[in-house]
């Protein structure tokens, strides 16, 4: 891989952050909402959205507790460090699944 191939890369990661993990999240909750999905559809979509959902959670830091489990305090300080960590980003390449 050459240092162009890098820069590609990293674009279409970036592209896939942005585009595809909504788009990805809108086709399960498509699934998950139709009446007539046959259950192996269900069972596949419910254990993406899962996957997904712990996936987002860990790249938020936020682990297993919901926003709801945090007292304000704890709120403030995880929106300081979300703060700090998109300022430090954006002199830094970062994806969903670095």
């Amino acid at each position: 891989m050459t240092k162009g191939d890098d820069g590609d890369l990293q674009t279409l990661l970036r592209l896939v952050e942005r585009e595809g993990v909504q788009k990805t999240y809108a086709a399960l909750v498509r699934v998950l909402d139709d009446p007539k999905a046959a259950s192996t559809a269900l069972a596949s979509a419910s254990s993406s959205m899962v996957k997904l959902f712990v996936e987002l959670s860990a790249r938020l830091g936020t682990g297993d507790r919901d926003p709801s489990e945090m007292t304000a305090d704890e709120i403030s300080e995880r929106l300081r460090e979300l703060e700090a960590e998109r300022r430090a980003g954006a002199t830094q390449a970062g994806t969903l699944f670095d």
